[in-house]
């Protein structure tokens, strides 16, 4: 038990990494495909958002097999690797990534974009300086709700582990079925200050916009 403890403190460190690599690319794939669905005319667009919600539907213990299927008939080898759990993070958690990002960009209107680009403005420039700043706080709210599953999740997680990938949830999952509920809830304290953490993070770069434009002295007429 003490080996299974004291094996989860660095692991700590290397899930609330994992986390924040998954979640990024999430709301990363979920902005592409959300600005693919929204502000192009390619066909099938629709298709593909209709697609990135079929993970929803999905079981984790489902998405753990057919990753151990798939990657098991490649000569790259890489069940019971942190890339494998990284996969299945992403994988399941993209539908957030990509309504995020959908809902976000709906509140953009076009025609904000269409004036940057007739008054000169490249497509980098209008992202950066017009879209992002306006769609920031909503993609760091689908960032948050990846993040905050993901560095609980378990029943994908208990399948694709190994002695060198464990992750909090398996590890609390472990103890508590061996009946040591003092390190369970050790570990629960540990979760909840790296979600706490996350949130307060989020909420500050996320919001900080937000509450910079809410200070500002109103205009008399």
């Amino acid at each position: 038990m003490r080996e299974v403890f004291m094996r989860t403190s660095p692991t700590n460190i290397g899930l609330s990494l994992l986390a924040t690599v998954a979640a990024t690319l999430a709301v990363l794939l979920g902005t592409v495909m959300g600005w693919i669905d929204l502000r192009t005319r390619i066909p099938g667009r629709k298709f593909l958002d209709y697609a990135s919600l079929v993970p929803l539907g999905l079981p984790g213990i489902v998405v753990a097999v057919a990753l151990i299927q798939f990657w098991l008939a490649m000569p790259v080898a890489l069940y019971g690797t942190l890339t494998i759990l990284l996969l299945a993070y992403v994988g399941r958690y993209l539908p957030l990534g990509v309504r995020a990002a959908n809902a976000s960009l709906r509140q953009v209107d076009p025609s904000l974009e269409e004036s940057a680009k007739i008054l000169g403005a490249s497509w980098t420039t209008t992202m950066r300086e017009i879209t992002l700043p306006l769609i920031r706080p909503g993609l760091f709210a689908g960032w948050l709700l990846v993040f905050v599953p993901v560095i609980q999740e378990l029943s994908a997680s208990i399948l694709l582990f190994s002695s060198s990938s464990i992750t909090l949830a398996v590890a609390v999952y472990n103890l508590y079925e061996t009946g040591y509920i003092e390190p369970v809830a050790a570990l629960a304290m540990i979760n909840m200050v790296i979600i706490g953490v996350a949130i307060w993070l989020a909420n500050w770069v996320g919001g900080g916009r937000l509450v910079s434009r809410g200070d500002a002295a109103p205009v008399s007429a």
